[in-house]
């Protein structure tokens, strides 16, 4: 297009040193999804959509000291890591030829003292308040009255603006923008919704501290918490349930390493868990609400896997829990429990007292005591369970003394008034039921009634069928009536039954689970009587499938889910997560997203290759890709292994070096790439059709190849040490290692080029030194002799293929990982051309075969003996539970390419539906 038809905008414009393609700028946002004042990795994806080559971007508003703060999650650059939480965001934006400028403020008087540090007073030129102002949605804006600065103190909020551009330019970005706007602030940018008044009797403020909606968050399990560490997605979770002067309460938090039954829940017994709790509990108070956290042990409702050193789990008896009957029909079965001496059962109350405490550590408002569904404290009250003959068990006194002595210890660390307990003495949960419900109830709140604490949340009994419909029995009036605290009802409650609840002093507040789990803005929703979301039973937790006793018998299964012995690895399938190169570990540091995205594809005994990983600063070639070379990437990846093996998977590191693809923007020191070959990639044309070039390879010099060789090795020790069952080097697809195989890119004439045995020799080194260094059985390597990806092609693919194949035998590693000949068209259908059985045959190994395989072409291959193994890329990528799809032989989701390498942490990564979806 000609610069005369261009319409003005979109005309170039010389800013200074900065060539803008076009005049649009994206102007400074507050966007406030910065938790904890620090920008997130979601704001990857925000600004690099915005980005266009030449264009100009101002971030959000951008705080230059903890004083400079009004408005909730909006980011700073005051500290280091602010700093490095920018710098992904602004790398983003220059890979897409943008220019980033950062709009640093601070907002004086226009905050109050919730967001200033010690609740101080906002600072300002002047003492003089902001008029309460009027927002888009007529409700009222009111801010602290300011404290003038004195002439002294001025100059050191100058100092803080200086400082804040020095991190900027740190953080990468091309310049600052001094936000000196916008000081009356009249038109807020937060609509604050949760500042209007409520319109039913489930809306209307209580004294009980200071309530604005009697719409309770229930403490629902959601099996998220890997490593029983609470993660940082769980601070959105929590955020988008809360309301100002909204109550929530936490998901069952575990207070020891034994009070484990389920995978994946919270704890809180350690230093990490406090400190991860920490940002999760700051984000609910920056939106006004208040938040308990509920501490429990399960008791006898676990099993020796969950268990420290596969002991039993503990419980008030040594009556097991019969096999429990799930949704699906499936049967669960638990370990058989260990009873509890009654000298041990004081150390249990101390546990409870410790957890509490480090509640309050972590931000919490206070704890609800969990005693309620089959639980440890249950198995204690009720008399299904409890067959002690000791001073906790036989009478009412006694079975409810160990739940009291928690209480008392509880209270006596924390006080009463952060104190409260969820009971269901109705409930028969885990086969634990009491002959007297109601009695156990009303004797339970008159004890507590003696402690003053402040909430009983009492769960009613199962719903019954009345006239054909499901209703509440309302059985929990007497324990109502009895208690002298907040009283907490659940169980059922829909909006109407709430309202008429609440309006008739039945209880206090209604504690909403699933409703509030699959529609976060639910007292928005009830106050305009909105329908609501449907939830998802499927997914609202994740049961391993060590609880779950499956029968499927063995000749009824498809070959691909037949099991297999590979090595010392029992696979309980034969479909194997290919790697994938999915370009979000920024700064070539695995991210906690990939926890989630890895766990989402494990089953047990399901074998995973994780995406290739850099083995040295010389082996990157694309944005994000992670690496194993530094420390910070081993501890990076210790996370996303146990999450892999927590649910029982086996899990691989494929390790590569990108030789000549590559360019110096990737490079250290912005040097040339390292190749055999000083010969350059032609540009290539992308699916997309843009065209990607890449920079002149440096030959590597005889002496240089060696080091190449003890980076391999080095890795490979890494990702032992980060906790991997082993590794695959990555001998495919035109990178180093098929730089120096194959004959149409390696030109050497030295002892690494000419002759197929020269030319696989650094090859087999790598091979060697790797094995040498962790072991043949832990060692695969993947190879593609046929492809021509990268301008890199054998004269005789099949020959270099059995070549290697052949000398790979020598050292008895543990697989080989094959890709197939591009697909072919015969008939008018686009076909594999299974050219891989001379190598299938020759290698002594387990082969892996991979190449645009569905599920029947999968399944023909194992069952013929072709391959021992199916790897899976795109149909994995975009089905995670792929496995379970190709057993029902379900409908596939289709991927969507065009977020393969894209930086978003979500989508295109984890939002693929599940079956059950």
């Amino acid at each position: 297009m000609g610069e005369e038809e261009k319409i003005p905008l979109l005309k170039p414009y010389k800013m200074g040193k900065f060539n803008l393609s076009h005049r649009i700028v994206l102007a400074p946002l507050t966007r406030s999804r910065s938790y904890g004042n620090v920008p997130q990795a979601h704001a990857i994806l925000y600004y690099s959509q915005r980005t266009t080559k030449g264009g100009l971007l101002i971030t959000e508003a951008t705080g230059v000291s903890d004083t400079a703060q009004g408005y909730p999650s909006t980011p700073g650059i005051w500290t280091k890591e602010q700093v490095e939480a920018w710098k992904p965001i602004v790398k983003a934006v220059h890979d897409k030829g943008g220019i980033f400028f950062c709009q640093i403020w601070h907002v004086g008087r226009v905050s109050n003292h919730g967001y200033q540090p010690n609740g101080q007073a906002p600072i300002s030129s002047t003492d003089r308040p902001v008029p309460p102002q009027k927002q888009h949605d007529d409700t009222v804006e009111e801010y602290s009255p300011p404290r003038r600065l004195t002439t002294e103190e001025i100059p050191l909020i100058v100092n803080d603006f200086r400082l804040a551009a020095k991190n900027a330019i740190e953080a990468g970005f091309d310049g600052v923008e001094i936000h000196g706007a916008h000081g009356d602030h009249t038109e807020s940018l937060h609509s604050k919704l949760w500042q209007r008044k409520r319109r039913s009797p489930c809306s209307h403020p209580t004294e009980w501290a200071n309530f604005i909606s009697l719409t309770v968050l229930a403490p629902l399990t959601r099996s998220r918490s890997y490593g029983n560490v609470p993660q940082p997605h769980a601070i959105l979770y929590y955020s988008q349930r809360t309301t100002k002067g909204g109550f929530l309460i936490a998901e069952a938090t575990g207070i020891s390493d034994t009070a484990t039954g389920y995978p994946s829940f919270p704890g809180i017994w350690t230093k990490e868990q406090v400190d991860a709790w920490k940002p999760i509990v700051k984000a609910v108070h920056d939106k006004g609400g208040i938040f308990f956290c509920q501490i429990w042990h399960t008791g006898r409702v676990s099993n020796y896997d969950y268990q420290p050193n596969g002991q039993a789990p503990i419980s008030s008896t040594d009556k097991p829990i019969p096999p429990q009957k799930q949704d699906d029909d499936t049967m669960v079965e638990y370990s058989p429990p260990r009873r509890l001496a009654a000298e041990e059962i004081p150390l249990i109350v101390n546990d409870f007292r410790l957890a509490a405490r480090n509640a309050i550590e972590a931000g919490f408002d206070g704890v609800e005591i969990h005693g309620s569904h089959g639980f440890l404290i249950e198995q204690f009250m009720k008399d299904s369970a409890n067959d002690r003959t000791d001073e906790y068990g036989g009478s009412i006194e006694n079975r409810c003394r160990f739940a009291l002595e928690i209480v008392e210890a509880i209270i006596n660390e924390i006080g009463a008034k952060q104190v409260g307990i969820r009971l269901s003495p109705f409930a028969d949960y885990m086969d634990c039921w009491d002959s007297n419900p109601e009695q156990l109830g009303l004797y339970m709140v008159q004890s507590l009634n003696k402690y003053g604490i402040l909430y009983c949340h009492m769960v009613e009994p199962r719903m019954s069928i009345v006239d054909g419909n499901m209703q509440i029995p309302h059985r929990l009036l007497p324990m109502r009536k009895a208690f002298n605290g907040t009283f907490i009802a659940a169980g059922g409650y829909d909006r109407d039954e709430g309202n008429k609840m609440v309006a008739e002093g039945y209880t206090d507040l209604v504690a909403y689970g699933r409703l509030f789990l699959a529609n976060p803005d639910l007292p928005r929703r009830f106050e305009l009587n909105f329908p609501l979301n449907k939830y998802d039973s499927c997914s609202i937790c994740f049961q391993e499938e060590s609880l779950l006793s499956i029968a499927m018998a063995e000749e009824e299964k498809i070959p691909l889910l037949k099991p297999y012995k590979m090595g010392k690895f029992h696979l309980s399938h034969r479909i194997v997560l290919a790697p994938l190169t999915r370009s979000r570990s920024f700064g070539n540091v695995p991210q906690p997203h990939a926890i989630l995205y890895y766990s989402q594809r494990t089953t047990k005994g399901g074998f995973l290759i994780a995406e290739a990983n850099g083995i040295s600063d010389t082996a990157t070639g694309y944005p994000s890709t992670p690496g194993i070379w530094t420390k910070e990437q081993v501890e990076a990846w210790k996370p996303i292994v146990k999450a892999v093996h927590d649910k029982g998977g086996i899990f691989f590191c494929q390790i590569w070096h990108t030789g000549r693809v590559s360019n110096y923007g990737y490079q250290p020191n912005g040097q040339a790439p390292i190749s055999s070959t000083d010969k350059s990639i032609p540009p290539q044309i992308q699916y997309d059709d843009t065209v990607v070039e890449y920079s002149s390879p440096r030959r590597l010099a005889a002496e240089e190849i060696p080091l190449i060789v003890n980076d391999f090795r080095l890795a490979a020790r890494n990702a032992i040490e980060a906790g991997f069952d082993g590794v695959e080097i990555h001998g495919a697809h035109g990178y180093m290692i098929e730089q120096f195989m194959k004959d149409s890119v390696n030109d050497r004439t030295d002892e690494y080029g000419g002759s197929i045995e020269n030319r696989c020799r650094f090859a087999l080194e790598i091979v060697e030194a790797v094995v040498n260094e962790i072991g043949a059985e832990h060692v695969g390597i993947r190879l593609s002799p046929f492809a021509d990806y990268m301008e890199c092609w054998d004269s005789n693919p099949e020959q270099l293929g059995l070549y290697m194949i052949q000398s790979l035998n020598k050292y008895g590693i543990l697989y080989c990982h094959m890709i197939e000949p591009r697909m072919s068209i015969i008939d008018g259908r686009r076909q594999i051309p299974h050219r891989l059985l001379p190598m299938r045959k020759a290698f002594n190994g387990t082969f892996i075969a991979a190449g645009g395989y569905d599920r029947d072409e999968g399944n023909k291959v194992v069952a013929e003996g072709y391959t021992d193994l199916v790897a899976y890329g795109r149909l994995f990528l975009a089905n995670p539970d792929l496995p379970r799809r190709f057993e029902l032989n379900s409908p596939l989701n289709k991927y969507n390419r065009f977020t393969f390498y894209t930086p978003d942490p979500v989508v295109g990564y984890t939002d693929y539906p599940f079956l059950d979806d």
